[in-house]
């Protein structure tokens, strides 16, 4: 190895994030984050009744169309510092399922 290489590869690594496929924070992880503060929008879940401003003890959360591994992983994160958060789906996808629901 050169030394230009091991120089450059010290820089890149001191500037770049550690992990950067562990950034993404996902759509539902960051609902159930705002439901469990009290600060969902009514504009954005409408329902039959107010959105309570005090915060739930548990949430059940079902996506038609299905879950990802990675919500999945994240709401067992969630559950594991004390707040309830069942997920259910119609499916948990992978990256071969998903693509080929996206196909159809």
């Amino acid at each position: 190895m050169s030394v230009a290489y091991i120089i450059f590869t010290n820089i890149l690594l001191t500037f770049l994030p550690y992990q950067v496929y562990t950034q993404h924070v996902p759509l539902l992880i960051q609902t159930l984050d705002a439901a469990f503060k009290g600060k969902l929008r009514e504009s954005n879940f409408p329902g039959t009744d107010a959105i309570p401003t005090s915060p739930p003890k548990s949430i059940l959360v079902f996506v038609v169309g299905g879950v990802t591994y990675e919500e999945a992983t994240k709401v067992a994160e969630m559950n594991g510092s004390g707040i309830k958060v069942v997920l259910g789906g119609t499916t948990v996808h992978n990256s071969n399922t998903f693509l080929s629901e996206l196909y159809e």
